[in-house]
């Protein structure tokens, strides 16, 4: 294989001597030697180099599944952030880009989010709401799952960009958009992006491709270990939080407001519910379980937590829910329940159940303390005639 030529010059005339050609035959030889010695170190080296990586992102992603805080105090909120971060920061380092964006697309396939985004200066996720992808790139490369890489200099029209306005920066011109598809996990595409001009070739996308074929690997097992939590912190019939799991959260809720912030906890049982389980039977009592629980499960607000306690009685954790506030909750799904209409052999039975309410920093700011003060405000509720709430101390 030709790689180049040796050029002798010298300011002399007249033909060059015998020696001179069999000099530089030989010093070419050994030139070429040498390339190919190097082409093959350099080789062993990538190869060795992707297999280093490769290794080591599949051994992260397999530790993260089981760490319940995949990087404490960081920007990383879960095990999926997890290896969303990794496969951004190993194509970022291994592509040399830019800049790297995954990309999801929603049930609608005309819109999509960035779930993760990188750069030198470090990165973080996208905002959670979905946006329309236009007449982008992206969702083309999405819709069809047809790699696409723009060079910069002859890039797509002027009428036609790469990524939707609000994704785009300044100053990048080429592009490397990658599908991303998979039975599990993702479904979108890898956008990376360079200021510089041709900047992304084939090899760098076969790079990019086995890095998410990594991630999907990874959040196959993620969404393994997340199935598996939620069966355990799950109660069986009403698929509202156990009683351990809840106690867990409201633990870690109140060390994070640390007494700084109010919070709100109640507790309810459903009235008189041996009555109904004498007198329609266990099945129907396991139905106005769910149906209660339906109430409480759809009704929270996010930050709020709802959980059953045990038999037929429930908890809230309201979130920065100052007493009166906590109050207007508790009544709230206390009329709702009172509204729910189970059928029994064509007739319509409802059922109505007490509250009781304790509010931190006021009636304490530890778990046991709180539980026990709302527990009390149950009780008197009950005393009083049930279907009411009741605040501590009563």
């Amino acid at each position: 294989m030709v790689e180049g030529v040796l050029l002798a010059i010298r300011d002399e005339e007249g033909a060059w001597r015998d020696p001179v050609i069999p000099a530089m035959e030989l010093a070419g030889h050994f030139v070429g030697r040498d390339i190919e010695r190097m082409r093959a170190l350099h080789q062993g080296d990538r190869y060795y180099l992707r297999e280093k990586w490769y290794h080591g992102m599949v051994r992260k992603m397999a530790d993260g599944g089981t760490d319940s805080d995949p990087v404490p105090g960081g920007d990383v909120r879960s095990r999926r952030e997890m290896v969303y971060a990794e496969t951004a920061e190993q194509v970022l380092r291994q592509v040399d880009a830019d800049r790297v964006l995954l990309v999801e697309s929603g049930e609608d396939p005309r819109k999509g989010r960035v779930v993760w985004a990188v750069s030198p200066n470090g990165g973080g996720p996208g905002s959670e709401g979905y946006e329309p992808f236009g007449d982008s790139y992206v969702g083309w490369v999405i819709r069809t799952g047809t790699q696409r890489i723009f060079p910069g200099a002859s890039g797509p029209p002027r009428s036609q960009g790469v990524l939707p306005e609000s994704w785009e920066r300044e100053g990048e011109r080429s592009f490397l958009v990658l599908p991303v598809k998979g039975s599990v996990g993702f479904r979108g595409a890898l956008v990376c992006a360079h200021p510089q001009e041709k900047r992304f070739r084939k090899e760098h996308a076969e790079i990019a491709r086995e890095i998410t074929t990594v991630m999907q690997l990874g959040l196959s097992h993620v969404e393994r270990i997340e199935s598996l939590t939620k069966k355990a912190d799950t109660d069986g019939l009403t698929g509202l939080s156990n009683r351990k799991a809840f106690l867990e959260q409201l633990a870690m809720d109140l060390a994070r407001l640390d007494g700084r912030h109010p919070c709100g906890l109640v507790m309810l049982d459903i009235d008189h519910f041996k009555r109904v389980n004498d007198t329609y039977g266990h099945p129907f009592g396991d139905e106005v379980l769910r149906g209660v629980a339906s109430v409480l499960g759809k009704g929270v607000r996010k930050g709020d937590t709802a959980g059953r306690y045990g038999g037929e009685e429930f908890v809230l954790y309201l979130h920065m829910a100052y007493t009166e506030r906590a109050r207007e909750g508790a009544e709230r799904f206390r009329r709702m329940i009172r509204q729910i209409r189970f059928a029994h052999k064509g007739k319509e039975i409802a059922v109505t159940a007490s509250f009781g309410v304790a509010c931190a920093p006021h009636h304490g700011n530890g778990a046991e303390e709180l539980l026990k003060h709302a527990d009390e405000a149950l009780y008197l509720s009950k005393q009083r005639g049930r279907d009411r709430v009741t605040v501590y101390p009563g």
